[in-house]
């Protein structure tokens, strides 16, 4: 399948929403109009642990009834992994048997019936970031929150793995090339890795041994990345997929050279932190691999605004105030809140120059 065969995948400045939700409730750390970064976290809860059993009296060869008087910890305990749970001896003591915690956790319950113990794991911690720089719409009450953000949108045909956040970088300087495995190293860790026409399963194999936060092709042969994935995938549903590196294909399987119009758009996101996701899902709720950027370093246009222009500050720290408009920097940079975020630099009528979220900036 290849682009052309595919219509509507975005390339571009959009207006994009995204839900954050948690899988279970929790507490939400921001607010409605609050401006957050890509990996601002937004909300977070406690994962109850799974339960496991432990045939401690078979372990132990004696009967259930005898389990009470051998634990070496009761119940309600808390143990980490290789605790010792329960002990026994034969011959004089010649012989010890020993039945040790397989998990950190909870010693639940000790059953005289069926002679198991049952552990429960330690509760895991899940953070939800927002993926999305930009402002929170809507807050989902002890779940998460709705974000948006005006930003550079490119979408892919296909994709595999999990969310990732990074700066993009480049191993080609045109889309019919191919990067070879030897051009990663270590200074591409956490990186989104643009690697041209295709990426072989040489190359993915290294990006994961490195790892390289996200690889970018313009196509990828379907058993390199069942390769990488480690079994035959369903390349219409990717969204349990959650092993990095991340995979975005542009234009599909084979050998396929990136299309023009996003090898130039991509070019001109070299450098800035973007929010690459792989899932895929070619059914009811579709959803296409992505990679998010703040607008680009060339979309001062965009921004409907140009420098010297005269501004006022609608709302923050300086709200009220007017000046001229000085500066539109393309990196996400920290304000005075400790939110990081698009600004515009601001030369205020007292000649105090500033930087200023850009939602709170408007023409005077």
């Amino acid at each position: 399948m290849s682009r052309a065969a595919v219509s509507g995948l975005a390339c571009g400045r959009h207006l994009v929403r995204r839900v954050r939700r948690l899988p279970v409730e929790g507490e939400v750390l921001v607010h409605a109009g609050e401006l957050v970064s890509a990996t601002a976290e937004v909300a977070r809860a406690e994962l109850p642990g799974g339960a496991e059993s432990v045939r401690a009296a078979a372990l132990l060869r004696i009967s259930p009834k005898e389990l009470a008087r051998t634990m070496s910890v009761g119940v309600g305990a808390q143990v980490e992994e290789g605790t010792l749970l329960a002990s026994s001896r034969e011959l004089l003591g010649l012989i010890q048997r020993q039945v040790r915690s397989p998990c950190c956790g909870v010693l639940e319950a000790i059953s005289s019936i069926t002679g198991i113990l049952r552990l429960r794991k330690a509760a895991t911690r899940v953070s939800l970031f927002a993926y999305l720089p930009g402002a929170v719409k809507e807050v989902i009450p002890r779940r998460g929150a709705i974000i948006e953000a005006d930003v550079e949108l490119i979408q892919g045909i296909f994709g595999l793995g999990p969310e990732h956040i990074g700066p993009l970088r480049w191993l080609v300087d045109d889309p019919n090339s191919c990067a070879s495995e030897d051009a990663f190293d270590e200074s591409h860790r956490d990186a989104v890795i643009v690697v041209g026409r295709c990426a072989s399963a040489k190359l993915l194999s290294r990006a994961r041994e490195l790892r390289v936060g996200a690889v970018v092709a313009g196509s990828a042969q379907g058993q390199s990345i069942v390769e990488l994935a480690g079994r035959e995938i369903n390349p219409a549903v990717t969204v349990e997929e959650q092993r990095p590196p991340t995979v975005v294909l542009t234009e599909g399987f084979g050998e396929m050279a990136m299309g023009d119009r996003v090898f130039a758009q991509l070019r001109r996101l070299e450098g800035l932190i973007v929010s690459v996701s792989g899932a895929t899902q070619i059914r009811a709720g579709v959803l296409r691999p992505e990679i998010i950027a703040p607008l680009g370093r060339d979309d001062v246009v965009a921004t409907e605004l140009r420098q010297a222009e005269r501004v006022r500050i609608v709302r923050g720290d300086h709200f009220g105030r007017t000046g001229a408009l000085v500066s539109c920097p393309a990196q996400v940079m920290e304000v005075g809140s400790g939110v990081r975020c698009l600004v515009f630099e601001v030369e205020l009528e007292t000649g105090l120059r500033v930087f200023v979220p850009r939602p709170n900036v408007e023409r005077q």
